[in-house]
């Protein structure tokens, strides 16, 4: 999961990287982590994200491979 991706479903949750990470039962580092494209994350979190944010994920899908 891109960090492209990752950035947009937090933009499109209206959630703020703390508040993501805490609902998604990561640290708040590690989601900035993700947004920077230091790291990916793990299969495990891709598909809690997934779950979590189903919405937020199709829309990110569809904006960003619109451009």
């Amino acid at each position: 999961m891109r960090k492209e991706i990752i950035n947009k479903i937090i933009e499109l949750s209206g959630l703020t990287t703390k508040q993501f990470a805490e609902r998604i039962q990561v640290s708040a580092p590690t989601v900035r982590k993700w947004k920077k494209g230091d790291s990916e994350p793990l299969f495990v979190n891709q598909k809690i994200i997934r779950q979590a944010f189903k919405n937020e994920v199709s829309q990110a899908n569809r904006m960003l491979c619109l451009m």
